[in-house]
């Protein structure tokens, strides 16, 4: 039997990642609603490294659910989530990966984590990251798109549209999604 939250708050207000979460969850939660919340990462404006991402992820999910627990909700409410979304770039392997983390967190003392799927940034980029650029404004130079972020984002491009930053997001959320869709399974 799953745990189907009643609310989930989402910790960003950036389109390209709440979108995805509304997606999916629309698909196998049709009765939850979904908020946006500005939750602060508590990490790097560009995350460095697995830690700083899941750290990130989970500080935003932790955020966006204290949020909601704020919120005048009757005691009896069923449970509530909070997810975060956190995307940055570790240095493995001689290069420079993209990825990103995802965390659920809820009401009732569960959690997850789940990662997006990685690929290699182009060596100009990984060099202008080590000495100390941030990923979007480096892309927004390359593309010529302004906040590209918020569009197909890097890996958008990378892939030529093949694998936009969105899907890249909902696969992540749906990997998220597996300790709830069958609690039996995750303890």
């Amino acid at each position: 039997m799953a745990l189907e939250p009643a609310v989930v708050a989402v910790g960003s207000t950036n389109p390209i990642k709440v979108e995805p979460v509304r997606l999916l969850l629309a698909r196998v939660f049709p009765k939850a609603s979904v908020i946006t919340v500005n939750a602060p990462s508590g990490i790097p404006e560009q995350p460095l490294g697995l830690e700083q991402m899941r750290l990130g992820a989970r500080n935003r999910a932790a955020g966006a659910l204290s949020a909601l627990l704020a919120q005048a909700v009757p005691a009896s409410a069923a449970i509530r989530w909070g997810v975060g979304l956190e995307g940055g770039v570790d240095f493995a392997d001689d290069g420079a990966w993209l990825t990103g983390a995802v965390a659920v967190v809820t009401s009732d003392k569960r959690s997850s984590l789940a990662w997006s799927p990685r690929i290699a940034l182009p060596p100009r980029v990984a060099a202008e990251l080590r000495a100390g650029g941030e990923l979007g404004p480096l892309m927004d130079q390359l593309t010529g798109v302004l906040d590209s972020k918020t569009k197909q984002g890097a890996i958008g491009y990378l892939t030529a549209g093949l694998a936009p930053r969105s899907l890249s997001w909902e696969i992540a959320f749906a990997c998220a999604l597996a300790p709830f869709l069958h609690p039996d399974l995750y303890p």
